[in-house]
Order: C-alpha cells, then structure tokens, then sequence
C-alpha cells in the first residue's frame, strides 16, 4: 500500500512545496537533452564518424525502459528510483563528454536513455501521491511548461553552446552542462523529495518486462532506423511481427497469478484510460515537425543552424504560454480542454500549410501559426496529464505515468517514420526552396488530418468521462 495517506495529502508541508523544484528539474533534463543531441549530432558524426542511424537507439531505451521504471518506483520507492535515475544520468553524460568512439557513445548513450526512464514516472507518480488534488493541477501545468522551458533551453542555449565552443570542447560540452543541472536536483530530491511507494504486495514481473523489451524493440528500433537505412527487410519483419507478440503479451498479463503482472489490463481498458493513451500516441507524431522544418530552413532556404534555431522560438514561446493558462481553464471547461488544445495545435499546423503553399520563405502567417501550434502542444501536454494521471487511484499513478510517456515516445518515432516518409517521398530528388516547403506542406497537411482526428476522440474522451458514463 502506499506509505502517504490521503489524510497526508491533504495538506501541503513546505518540503511538498520545495520537493516540486527538484522533481521538475529532473523532468526537464530529457527535453533539453532531446533538443540539443539533435542540434549536435552532425557534429558528432563528423567528429567520430558516425553513420545516420547509429545514434537513435537511445529513443528505444528511453521508451523500453519507462514501464519497467515506473514499476520499480512503485515497488522499491518512487524517490529511491528517482535519485538513483538521477544519478546514473548523471555519470552516462559524463561518459558521453569523455567519449571518443561510436560504439562507447552508443552504449552510453543507451544507458543514459534507461536512467531517464527511471526518473521520468517517478516526477508525476511523485506528485499525484504526495500532493494535495487541490495544488496537482497547477503542478501538472508547470510540468508542461518546463518541458517548453527545456524545449528553449536545448534549441536556443544548445545552439549557442556549440557555437562559442566552450574550453574547446566542441559537441562534448552538451553532455557536461547536464552534469551540474543534474546534482542541483539530485541535492534536493535528497533533501524535499518524501519517500512514497505504489502497489509493493508482490514482486517486479521479471518475465513481463522481458516480453515488453522485445515488443517495444520490434516496434522502435525499426521505427528509428528503417528511414535513415532504406527500409531493410529486417525492419518490415519486425514491425509484422509486433502485432502477434503485443496479443499474445496482453493474454500473458492477464494469466498472471504468482506475481503482480507488469501491465495491469484492467487499467488500459478503461474508456478514459485506453482513449487519453491513443491521444498521447497521436499527439507525438508531430515530431515530424522537427525533422522537417529543420531540413526546410538549412537544406531549402540555406539557413545557418543558428538562424533556424532562432525562427523556432516562436513555437517555444507557445510552449511556455500553453499550459499558463491551464489551471484556469480546468476549473471553468474540465476535461474540455484537452479537444480544445487539440484544436489549437491542427489550427497552428493548417496555418502553417497555407503559409507553405503560398510562399517558399517564412513570413507573419508561417509565425503565427508556429504560436499557434507551440500553444496547442503545451496546452494538450498538460491538459491531457492531468486527465490521465488525476483520473486513476494514486497508487496507481507509477503505472499511468510510464504508460502516457511511453505512448508518447512510440508516437514520436512513429511521426518521424510514417510522416517523414511522406516528406520524404514528396521531396524525391528534387532541390531548392519550393521543392522543400512543398514536402514539408504534405508532411504537416498529414499530420493535420491525424489531429483532426484527434479533436473528435477528444469529444470522446470528454463524453467517457462524463458522470453517468463511469
């Protein structure tokens, strides 16, 4: 049972309040990773001679290691596995600074990817089981704002990181500036963060994570090289076998009797639960955005690294001003605000098709829909936690939080290799600016229909959670 009562909860100690700091810290240290490794990673294979796939696998770690991570918080100690996450991030971006071959780097980088997933449930588990329903939805809301923060803090600060190439360190100074954010938040989580625990009746499903291993490999590790090395054979076998081995997984769950099972069934079926995930999925596939708005700028227009970091500002500053107003907005619309955030972010996207069709070079309307869109983002981050972690039993919030990220991350893979491939199919071998806002208009055309489609399983969400339904 957990160890923090709901009498506990109901009132706020100011170590609660101080053990926010540290927990969004750790939060925020995958965003501003994610952003910067992109930034620097022609570098990287510059410097070591990497080929283009090699360095996504921390994607596949990331999202592998998140279930099982956020079971062992709730077996061991959502602190314990939050500072040890913590740690271990730590010294593997150590490792990554001092790295000077592909393999090491690769290996590093994979573990750093499994220590993120230690930590990453633990921050909301943390925060739907110690803190009071009353002070939760704020805090989920500056969750989605610091993931904007991180998203800034990454493109923009890692941009002029590499640029000013500090003591001569080149692409190895991203890792290094994680090593002093990181023991800031490891001090506090030591010194605020209150132990609490999920369901600690029964051991960690050994054979289930396993199985899940493999699962989600079959589905990522193809997801994230299969575009960069042509689509093999081997990648089309992994994704047809998926399928069968995630069947069999769920009747191999709910057989489970001498062992707590690692994904409890029952709680994926429910309607809000299994609708919120197929959200998270489809919100992430617009990392697409990424991909090829970045080639837009430097390979159509000829922009330097740096100016087109700079015209994603304006999507980040909708990611900071989305989830201000969420707190708000949840006390007057509810749940309605997640088909809301829904509709924002494929607004800002069909905005910004029509400024691509119309024109080959950025301008106002291409802006305002670069807001638009970071303000839908941040808004349905963390309108869509909020419904997800408030609306299961606190001791079961180890397991949502690992689920919702983990659908996230398979999304954001799926994006890159569903919509990528159709910017890609739609550039061909053709050059120059028209060429390039022309895929990168069929890519986001794509990715608004799919969250168009979102929009009205958002109305589902809502109508699901409506009192006579539950």
């Amino acid at each position: 049972m957990p160890d923090v009562s709901a009498a506990a909860r109901a009132t706020t100690s100011r170590r609660d309040l101080l053990s926010v700091g540290p927990l969004l810290v750790g939060a925020v240290l995958g965003p501003i990773d994610y952003f910067v490794v992109n930034l620097a990673l022609p570098d990287i294979r510059a410097d070591l001679r990497a080929g283009s796939g090699e360095l996504s696998f921390v994607v596949s770690a990331y999202a592998v290691g998140l279930i099982p991570g956020g079971r062992l918080g709730d077996r061991f100690g959502r602190r314990r596995v939050f500072t040890l996450g913590l740690a271990g991030f730590v010294a593997a971006s150590v490792l990554c600074g001092l790295s000077t071959h592909v393999p090491a780097l690769i290996a590093e980088r994979f573990l750093q990817g499994l220590c993120a997933a230690m930590l990453s449930p633990q921050v909301l588990a943390t925060i739907r089981s110690v803190l009071p329903e009353r002070r939760q939805t704020p805090v989920i809301a500056a969750y989605g704002f610091v993931f904007g923060l991180g998203a800034i803090i990454g493109q923009a600060g890692g941009g002029l990181l590499l640029h000013a190439d500090v003591f001569g360190l080149g692409w190895r100074a991203i890792f290094w500036v994680n090593v002093p954010i990181g023991l800031v938040a490891l001090a506090g989580a030591l010194a605020w963060v209150r132990e609490n625990f999920g369901d600690r009746t029964s051991a960690v499903d050994l054979a289930g994570v396993g199985v899940l291993c493999v699962l989600l490999g079959l589905v990522l590790v193809p997801l994230s090289l299969g575009s960069s090395l042509g689509w093999p054979l081997w990648t089309f076998a992994g994704l047809a076998t998926a399928p069968a081995l995630g069947w069999w997984f769920v009747r191999f769950q709910r057989r489970r009797r001498t062992v707590r099972p690692l994904v409890d069934i029952s709680l994926v079926r429910r309607p809000v639960v299994w609708r919120g995930l197929l959200l998270a999925f489809w919100f992430y596939t617009d990392s697409v955005f990424f991909l090829g708005f970045g080639e837009y700028l430097q390979d159509g227009l000829g922009w330097s690294p740096t100016a087109a970091a700079l015209l994603y500002l304006p999507l980040f500053a909708g990611f900071l001003a989305g989830p201000l107003p969420v707190p708000k907005l949840v006390a007057l619309l509810r749940e309605w605000t997640v088909p809301i955030g829904f509709t924002l972010l494929a607004a800002g996207f069909a905005t910004q098709v029509g400024a691509l069709a119309d024109g080959d070079r950025p301008g106002a309307v291409l802006v305002t829909g670069l807001v638009v869109a970071g303000a839908g983002h941040g808004l349905v981050l963390s309108a869509l936690t909020r419904v997800l972690l408030l609306g299961v039993e606190p001791h079961r919030s180890g397991q949502i939080s690992a689920l919702v990220i983990c659908a996230m991350q398979i999304g954001s893979a799926a994006g890159v290799a569903g919509f990528g491939t159709v910017v890609s199919a739609t550039l061909g071998t053709h050059l120059g600016p028209h060429a390039h806002s022309t895929a990168l208009a069929t890519g986001e055309a794509c990715l608004t229909a799919a969250l168009l489609g979102c929009v009205l399983l958002g109305l589902s969400l809502v109508r699901a959670m409506s009192p006579d339904r539950r």
